[in-house]
């Protein structure tokens, strides 16, 4: 009945707050030495594989990470950053 329905949405709405607290508290971006040489060695997009050069349209070559955890993922275009699936 309503009892359940008040309850099912209060656990709803208690997990939407639990949810976008986690998100706020992202860790930044953190890169070993040797990972940001590869980084500034690579020359293809980890995601397209098509080659990251100067003035290149899909933009400047970026540092993929995941947002939750800081982990650095590869060197990428910036469009192909920006489009990446994220899955949370």
């Amino acid at each position: 009945g309503r009892p359940d329905l008040t309850r099912f949405l209060d656990t709803l709405i208690a997990w939407e707050t639990e949810c976008i607290d986690y998100l706020k508290n992202k860790l930044p971006m953190r890169l070993t030495r040797r990972q940001e040489e590869a980084f500034n060695a690579a020359t293809e997009c980890y995601l397209c594989r098509h080659p990251i050069v100067f003035n290149d349209p899909k933009g400047q070559k970026v540092r993929d990470h995941d947002h939750l955890t800081g982990k650095f993922l590869g060197a990428a275009h910036n469009i192909c950053n920006i489009k990446r699936p994220v899955n949370y």
